[in-house]
């Protein structure tokens, strides 16, 4: 073992590191005998120290006061940024019933002149049977008992009803809209239970019909055509869908029972009149009390 420290071997030194009591400088001495890097001396943490305690009622009220002031800005925004949101929602839904609003609107001008129609085909149906059982029936004329109806939507407002949006709308802008949807479901079940009774009834004319078989696509185009509105169309599609039938081929029995289903079918449509005028009436109140947007 060496005896003093210059006899120590000089692989075994290495370097030299001198640091500064403030932690803030640091100096490597480095000869051509030590070219390696010295190691770094680890950094001082700069330590803050802890925020005073209140020392008076002063700072604390100034403390509670601050914390309140961000939590009522806090809550101030949160509340804005939701009143802007339910006030789209509410802006998109009136906007959805104001669209289908216009639609039904339409529909109800198409159903009136449909049924004033209908009741003027069935009265001249009547005529129709009372020349078959005198035996003095016209060449080609038959019993037109099929109509067409534009049913009510409702989609916007069964919607609405399925979100959040009617929280946040005018109740009673509700329950007068609910009113009128109320008129136009009612109208719809009535139309659709006229009809299938009607056309239940004429079963008879069946078996005086010409064969011919429709298929699904050719009444798919005849729907097509009605859907479009086209008044001249009307009658002729009316006449196809009631198919060829012969009133005058029916038997004593079976005209008193075509003739019973006709009336029946009269009173039905005088009935839908009334219908239709009172949401006439209502849906132009409506319209009146909410104009669009």
């Amino acid at each position: 073992m060496p005896e003093s420290p210059e006899e120590l071997p000089i692989e075994s030194l290495k370097e030299v590191a001198l640091c500064s009591s403030e932690g803030d400088s640091q100096e490597i001495a480095e000869t051509e005998e030590f070219p390696d890097p010295p190691k770094e001396c680890n950094p001082m943490l700069d330590v803050h120290p802890a925020p005073h305690a209140a020392h008076s009622w002063k700072d604390f009220l100034i403390h509670i006061a601050t914390i309140v002031l961000g939590l009522l800005i806090a809550v101030g925004l949160e509340q804005t940024v939701e009143y802007v949101h339910r006030r789209a929602q509410v802006r998109e839904a009136r906007s959805m019933l104001d669209e289908e609003l216009k639609a039904n609107a339409d529909n109800l001008a198409s159903n009136t002149r449909e049924i004033d129609a209908h009741l003027v085909h069935l009265w001249d149906d009547l005529a129709v049977v009372q020349r078959a059982r005198a035996h003095t029936s016209r060449p080609g004329e038959q019993i037109l008992f099929v109509h067409p109806f534009s049913f009510f939507q409702s989609t916007a407002w069964q919607t609405i009803h399925a979100s959040a949006a009617t929280e946040h709308m005018d109740p009673q802008l509700l329950a007068d809209y609910g009113n009128l949807y109320l008129e136009y479901q009612s109208t719809n079940e009535m139309t659709q239970k006229n009809t299938a009774e009607l056309q239940g009834d004429l079963a008879p004319l069946v078996t005086t019909e010409d064969r011919q078989i429709e298929t699904t696509a050719q009444i798919e185009e005849i729907e097509a055509k009605l859907s479009a509105g086209d008044i001249a169309l009307s009658d002729p599609i009316n006449q196809r869908l009631s198919h060829t039938n012969h009133p005058e081929r029916l038997s004593p029995a079976q005209l008193d029972a075509v003739e019973q289903a006709i009336t029946r079918g009269i009173i039905a449509d005088r009935r839908l009149q009334r219908y239709l005028a009172a949401v006439e009436l209502t849906q132009a109140a409506v319209r009146k009390q909410y104009p669009q947007r």
